[in-house]
């Protein structure tokens, strides 16, 4: 698989597995915990023309990178319970 081929399957894994909207945290400068983000995502993952698979969130005015993007997980209802 080429790395644009991989670069698109793991953009639309994000889809596939995370509809806009989703909750997420992110960090401007990879591996560093200084300065993470908690937003949402604004529109479906997808290449950009540099070859990374990227994301669009709140608050941020270009992509980010979804090797900086964390997804939030959701706890299920009642799991505090």
């Amino acid at each position: 698989m080429s790395i644009e081929e991989q670069a698109e399957a793991i953009a639309e894994r994000f889809n596939r597995d995370h509809e806009v909207g989703t909750a997420v945290t992110y960090r401007p400068i990879a591996g560093s915990d200084h300065g993470i983000k908690t937003t949402k995502t604004r529109y479906k993952a997808y290449v950009a023309n540099c070859g990374l698979p990227v994301v669009f969130v709140e608050g941020q005015a270009g992509f980010v990178a979804l090797s900086h993007v964390d997804v939030i997980k959701e706890e299920a209802p009642g799991a505090n319970a």
